[in-house]
């Protein structure tokens, strides 16, 4: 029973993490911000993650390489999930960001703690629209343990 229980706490956090994340433009218009980065997009989101999964405060990964250290913009222990925003204001950004997300799938390995990773895309003015985003995250064939969202703030 406590496996069920705990399958479904984990199934009912990930749900409010998905609402959150797909509400980020939300987020950032009822704080009164217009980010032009990309930390002040996630880092708005964030203060609304910490309050709901307070392990999100100050987490450590693993996902250490021989060049580089991969850090995800915010990690949730709880759920076993990493997130990475993405900013762009321009159409040619957007596509370099869908490409450093490719390095990033390769990054974000080595770590056992964490199995689901999210790439949330904020872009100032639709440039594609949903169906266009998908087709090309769809064509760059991303693990299924990965998840986009395409937001659209101002």
């Amino acid at each position: 029973m406590l496996g069920d229980e705990s399958r479904y706490l984990k199934l009912s956090g990930i749900q409010y993490l998905e609402t959150i994340l797909r509400n980020t433009a939300t987020i950032i218009h009822k704080a009164g911000k217009c980010p032009t980065s990309e930390p002040e997009v996630y880092k708005a989101v964030r203060n609304v993650l910490e309050a709901i999964f307070p392990s999100a405060q100050s987490p450590k990964s693993n996902f250490i390489k021989t060049a580089q250290e991969y850090k995800p913009d915010i990690l949730l222990p709880e759920l076993s999930a990493a997130v990475e925003y993405k900013y762009a204001d321009s159409e040619t950004k957007l596509k370099a960001t869908i490409a450093q997300i490719s390095d990033d799938v390769k990054g974000y390995t080595g770590d056992s703690d964490y199995n689901l990773f999210y790439a949330v895309f904020y872009v100032k003015g639709d440039f594609w629209g949903e169906d266009k985003f998908r087709t090309a995250w769809n064509e760059k064939k991303f693990p299924k343990n990965w998840r986009a969202f395409y937001i659209v703030g101002k």
